[in-house]
């Protein structure tokens, strides 16, 4: 799978753990990828690309799938669906040399997804996000790992969600932002932490309450500690325009 909708990313967990700026080199997607334990691999895609054709995109998907599909009231919301498991089959085929449609997906109780078969096939792990038209996924070998992905919406009302699961810190450094640029702060905060819960394999929870990610996005990347004592790297990204994506794995 070599598509031009299709964009690869290879990041260094070592890169995660210095200081300093850190770089995405979005390349075209490789044809044979190869995860080593000490990378993540991104993959990013417009889903309403040429490369993609929904109908065409079908027979990759389990019967569940399509018919999840089916429950879709628009057909752009549809085919979106469509377009992210099948490449996302394609991606995680590409990875243990299996046909996409015979891949299984599991999912624990909150909903992550996760691969089902042998040892070493679960040791890929993955997560994948989307908003709007624009998917993203996450890959490494073992390490639990999150992926979030928004756009941006400048005008959002963001002071309910963020009374919830923000840090008052993080509160007042937004509301101290000149009001265009508080939509863009809200957004990186937020995929911060939907990455972190779902790195996490968990809900919504109120401990987002003691996390202050302010620092974190200030320098791009950090590390932070779970309720459990859990280490994780976090990292906030622009991967286009208009876009924002926060990036979390166990350290």
């Amino acid at each position: 799978m070599n598509a031009s909708d299709l964009r690869f990313c290879r990041v260094s967990l070592n890169e995660l753990r210095e200081d300093g700026p850190l770089q995405f080199a979005w390349q075209d997607s490789p044809s044979k990828p190869v995860l080593e334990r000490d990378e993540i691999h991104l993959w990013m895609t417009n889903l309403d690309g040429p490369s993609w054709q929904a109908d065409a995109l079908q027979h990759v998907l389990r019967e569940d799938e399509r018919l999840r599909a089916g429950k879709f009231h628009f057909d752009s919301d549809r085919n979106r669906f469509i377009v992210r498991r099948a490449v996302l089959r394609q991606i995680v085929g590409q990875y243990l040399g299996k046909i996409p449609g015979e891949i299984e997906f599991v999912q624990n109780s909150f909903g992550k997804p996760e691969l089902a078969g042998s040892a070493g096939e679960r040791s890929l792990q993955f997560n994948l996000s989307a908003s709007a038209e624009w998917a993203l996924a996450a890959f490494t070998v073992r390490q639990q790992v999150g992926v979030d992905i928004e756009k941006v919406r400048r005008n959002f009302d963001w002071n309910e969600i963020a009374g919830q699961f923000f840090h008052s810190y993080e509160v007042r450094r937004i509301n101290e932002l000149p009001e265009a640029e508080r939509g863009e702060a809200f957004f990186r905060h937020w995929t911060i932490k939907e990455a972190f819960i779902k790195a996490r394999g968990v809900g919504l929870e109120r401990s987002l309450l003691e996390l202050d990610f302010t620092a974190t996005i200030r320098k791009g990347k950090g590390r932070h500690t779970d309720v459990n004592g859990g280490s994780w790297l976090c990292v906030s990204f622009c991967p286009g325009e208009n876009l924002i994506a926060g990036l979390v794995v166990e350290s």
